[in-house]
């Protein structure tokens, strides 16, 4: 039985973003974000469809979507690594920023 697109996309962003998988076990809002993404995806596929998109074409549409809303390891490792610069006085970020 075929998965419908979205669960695709999700399931194929966690198994890319194994820390994302374990977010989505133990972290309750990463789990709400992955919802409400879930819901997004389903309304994007109809209207996608509804275009007459393919669903190869649907599927690297919502792929994108995915990453972006979900991010990857590979960012939230930039962003964890950049946090513990800052804190540790090795980088100064201007005020304005903060």
């Amino acid at each position: 039985m075929d998965q419908p697109i979205t669960e695709q996309i999700i399931r194929e962003h966690l198994e890319a973003n194994p820390e994302s998988g374990r977010a989505l076990l133990h972290d309750p809002e990463y789990a709400a974000e992955t919802h409400r993404l879930r819901m997004v995806l389903n309304h994007l596929d109809e209207a996608l469809a509804d275009e007459g998109l393919t669903g190869e074409a649907r599927h690297r549409v919502s792929a994108r979507l995915a990453a972006a809303w979900l991010g990857t390891d590979a960012a939230h490792a930039r962003a964890q690594f950049a946090k513990q610069l800052i804190a540790q006085g090795e980088v100064r970020v201007p005020a304005e920023l903060l």
